[in-house]
């Protein structure tokens, strides 16, 4: 890795809401990569969720932003936004990649999101247009991963594994393999016990637990509207 080279990172998700898991997942990847910057995304239009039991787009902006505000080199990016249509993470990418040329992309998921990129628009493409670093993230480790690659070798390029935690996809792509203390944290659980009336004190940072709390009477009424269980929250707009 080139040291000299500005690492970009980009980590995107309904975030509904932030939580502390993603941001440990954002901190691991800084560590591990060096990243000079992390990005997150929030999803615009999820193609994978319903929009029943999501935030606006604009009250989930503002709980990330409160939640990154003391974190050094960590930003929100709304280019969702303006996007029409379904939010894809490829397309997504490949405006990342448009607009910082000379700087390495690293797209940065769960362990969970690797293995489901068969199901998402594009999915096993992403690498095409990013450096991939997939997070432990639940009970899915390494081996999973391996696994997951070795079944897909035509499809991810595969040259060689480079080291225990990184492989080859290209001559000029990579996948790491970042390890993370397990954190069984969801935004289903934070939605749930902020419904019924439990504390959520350190399942958020402090400032998007004032955030919630000031919009209740909002938050309360769109979250009551059953939604999809997420096995693994962390996941960006597919």
């Amino acid at each position: 890795m080139d040291r000299h080279t500005f690492r970009l990172g980009v980590y995107g998700g309904s975030f509904n809401p932030i939580h502390i898991a993603h941001l440990r997942l954002v901190l691991e990847a800084q560590e591990a990569l060096g990243l000079h910057r992390v990005d997150l995304v929030p999803s615009a239009r999820p193609p994978h969720k319903s929009e029943k039991g999501i935030l606006p787009f604009a009250v989930r902006r503002e709980l990330v932003h409160l939640a990154v505000a003391d974190l050094p080199g960590v930003f929100v990016n709304d280019i969702e936004e303006s996007r029409p249509g379904p939010s894809y993470t490829i397309d997504t990418l490949a405006q990342y990649q448009r607009e910082n040329p000379g700087k390495q992309i690293y797209y940065l998921m769960g362990t969970w999101d690797l293995l489901s990129l068969p199901t998402w628009h594009r999915g096993l493409e992403l690498w095409t247009v990013a450096n991939l670093v997939v997070i432990e993230r639940g009970n899915k480790g390494r081996a999973d991963v391996e696994a997951f690659l070795d079944t897909h070798r035509q499809q991810f390029a595969l040259l060689e594994q480079k080291n225990d935690d990184c492989w080859s996809l290209s001559p000029d792509r990579t996948l790491h393999y970042v390890r993370m203390p397990r954190l069984d944290i969801s935004a289903t659980l934070v939605r749930e016990r902020f419904l019924s009336g439990k504390s959520i004190t350190f399942f958020v940072p402090e400032a998007v637990e004032h955030g919630l709390e000031r919009m209740r009477g909002m938050i309360s009424e769109i979250w009551n509207v059953p939604t999809r269980h997420e096995e693994n929250d962390t996941c960006l707009s597919i």
